[in-house]
């Protein structure tokens, strides 16, 4: 190296400092940078290659100095890097992409067209047919409603079929929250019937409130009582609609009465009893003994 502090100089220059030592991808596209920052026309003969090869990273000036490469001149060692590091074919390659390209659903629309619009340029050496583009921009769509809405309107360029694309998914997306309004609603109102199901369900009649008059046995009513034992005469106290307590009989009201010295039960209604049995007995001798008594056993 001639002047070691030139080549110093430049590599360690402001301008340098920006470009990455080369790691083996695009050697092609890398040269032409490094070759704008180290100013690589003010330098001259091995001083050019030294500082090439200073900028490459530690594999790739292994495989390198393997090679011998480091032994060639500076023209023969940027031919050898280029050969070694071609890229692949890019017009194939995104020719390809072109063809199987797909939209993201993180992409936007205005996104995915300018993603198109970005492999034809590479893959296409002339200006491509919108045509051509607004089907594959078609072919790439998922949803097949975006797909016929694009067919049945006259769209002229790719970017037309990106705000038609959108317009569309915008009125679709007003008409769901519509729908999901009103499902919403219709929920509410389903929940308040089946709520409503479920308290008229657990409403019914408190059987502990329902009293026989007969019996005096609660949960039936005595039209509907079937142990309905009139032998004994008993009271038995209740309440009645207004929540006042009474005591009801349960049998009516009989005596005991002695006619001829024969007692018997007799039935009084109003006193009519009385005069009946006094008459058909023919007899003024006619007493009788209220036999009626409550549940403690005393007479009423």
């Amino acid at each position: 190296m001639s002047n070691k502090s030139d080549l110093q100089l430049a590599w360690s220059g402001r301008n340098i400092s920006k470009i990455p030592p080369f790691s083996g991808k695009c050697f092609t596209a890398w040269l032409k940078k490094f070759e704008l920052a180290c100013r690589m026309d003010g330098i001259k003969g091995e001083d050019r290659k030294d500082t090439l090869l200073i900028a490459l990273e530690l594999e790739v000036h292994n495989e390198v100095t393997s090679l011998k490469w480091d032994q060639c001149k500076y023209e023969d060692l940027v031919k050898n890097l280029e050969a070694r590091f071609l890229p692949v074919d890019d017009k194939r390659l995104r020719s390809a992409q072109l063809l199987e390209v797909r939209k993201l659903p993180s992409q936007t629309f205005r996104e995915y067209a300018s993603s198109i619009i970005q492999l034809a340029s590479v893959a296409m050496a002339s200006e491509p047919d919108p045509a051509f583009l607004i089907s594959i921009f078609t072919n790439g769509l998922e949803d097949e409603s975006l797909k016929s809405v694009i067919e049945t309107h006259d769209v002229q360029t790719l970017w037309d079929a990106a705000k038609l694309c959108e317009k569309h998914e915008h009125r679709s997306r007003q008409r769901v929250c519509a729908a999901n309004i009103s499902t919403d609603r219709l929920s509410i109102v389903e929940r308040k019937l089946d709520e409503l199901a479920t308290q008229m369900a657990n409403v019914g009649f408190n059987k502990s409130s329902n009293v026989c008059f007969g019996c005096g046995r609660r949960g039936h009513l005595a039209r509907n009582c079937r142990f309905s034992n009139r032998r004994f005469d008993r009271q038995f106290a209740t309440t009645d609609k207004y929540g006042r307590s009474a005591n009801y009989r349960r049998n009516p009201t009989t005596i005991r009465g002695r006619i001829n010295g024969v007692d018997s039960e007799c039935l009084i209604d109003t006193g009519s009893e009385i005069s009946l049995l006094k008459s058909y007995n023919g007899t003024d001798d006619l007493s009788y003994q209220d036999t009626n008594e409550g549940r403690d056993g005393k007479k009423q």
